[in-house]
């Protein structure tokens, strides 16, 4: 079973700072990225940095967890 991370994201006109947080609120990961198309493709590879992939399930039709990962 995966764990739960909770992520929030500051934003601002120059960049977003962004930081993952487990349940019991302790912080597993931070990063700033800046506010353009570069930096929101840097934000979806840092938040899932490997292309998952669900045994059975061809790469391209696999289920996706939400929109943005797409």
């Amino acid at each position: 079973m995966d764990s739960v991370l909770y992520v929030g994201i500051d934003t601002s006109l120059g960049a977003h700072v962004v930081c993952a947080m487990a349940a019991d609120g302790q912080v597993v990961a931070r990063t700033t990225v800046p506010n353009d198309q570069a930096g929101a493709e840097q934000f979806v590879a840092w938040l899932h940095p490997t292309p998952r992939r669900t045994r059975g399930w061809p790469l391209a039709s696999r289920p996706r967890p939400c929109t943005m990962c797409r």
